[in-house]
């Protein structure tokens, strides 16, 4: 959700992003790089959501955000919260020694009207070092295996990282809690197919944004969207979008 960027920023496209959401109409929407003004701004163009989140400076409303928007009249969310990827994980700012920023997971639980129980992970992983990658993921699959060890649960975000990076690898190959890869596992043959393309529409620059799931999780169908309009794209990244059955 990149706001300050010339020709593409916020106000000139935050009406494509909302105008892909209502089509799209995905019951969980899991944002990146949102500020305050812009998740304000996205509630009141998507009046049938609701979202958790707080920005990953403060706390609070100071800095860049993971929100989940999730759909009202289907989904109830009884728990949330974020955690920083961090030695010190609850304080508000703490980052990684080898980050510029600090970096976050939002997560909540959700009871579904049939009352069935799951959770959502939002991740942004650092952009440039790789170690503090593969901590914010021995983080994550620690916050999975204590908070959520009998519950599906759905992993999303920008993971600034390709599928053969250890990171990622470490995800896919966790001993009690293993995340499955809902595009790899649905179109093993699209191995170029990227998310990234920095408002060019390239589709080669490289899958960085995931979306994950447990094993106990259906995956039926899972793509890259690619909308346009007239040459201009909602955003730099292309959003994943995957439609899954809960058990």
């Amino acid at each position: 959700m990149r706001s300050n960027d010339g020709a593409n920023g916020w106000e000139h496209r935050k009406e494509m992003v909302a105008q892909v959401l209502r089509k799209l109409n995905p019951d969980i929407i899991g944002t990146q790089e949102g500020y305050w003004p812009q998740i304000d701004q996205l509630q009141e163009m998507l009046p049938d959501y609701h979202f958790v989140g707080v920005s990953r400076d403060d706390g609070e409303r100071e800095g860049e955000t993971c929100a989940i928007f999730y759909k009202r009249a289907l989904l109830a969310s009884v728990n949330s919260g974020t955690f920083w990827f961090s030695d010190t994980q609850n304080i508000p700012g703490s980052r990684h020694p080898e980050c510029s920023h600090a970096r976050i997971c939002t997560w909540a639980r959700f009871t579904t009207t049939d009352s069935t129980t799951f959770s959502v992970y939002n991740v942004h992983l650092d952009h440039e070092s790789q170690a503090a990658r593969e901590q914010s993921i021995v983080l994550l699959l620690e916050h999975l295996e204590t908070a959520a060890p009998s519950r599906p649960a759905i992993v999303m975000g920008d993971f600034n990282m390709l599928p053969d990076n250890p990171a990622y690898r470490a995800m896919i190959g966790a001993a009690s809690k293993p995340l499955i890869d809902s595009f790899a596992l649905l179109h093993p043959d699209r191995t170029q197919q990227g998310t990234f393309h920095d408002f060019t529409g390239r589709t080669d620059m490289g899958r960085i944004d995931y979306i994950f799931a447990t094993a106990d999780v259906q995956l039926i169908d899972s793509e890259i969207v690619m909308d346009a309009f007239d040459g201009r794209y909602p955003s730099d990244h292309f959003p994943a979008l995957t439609r899954l059955a809960l058990p």
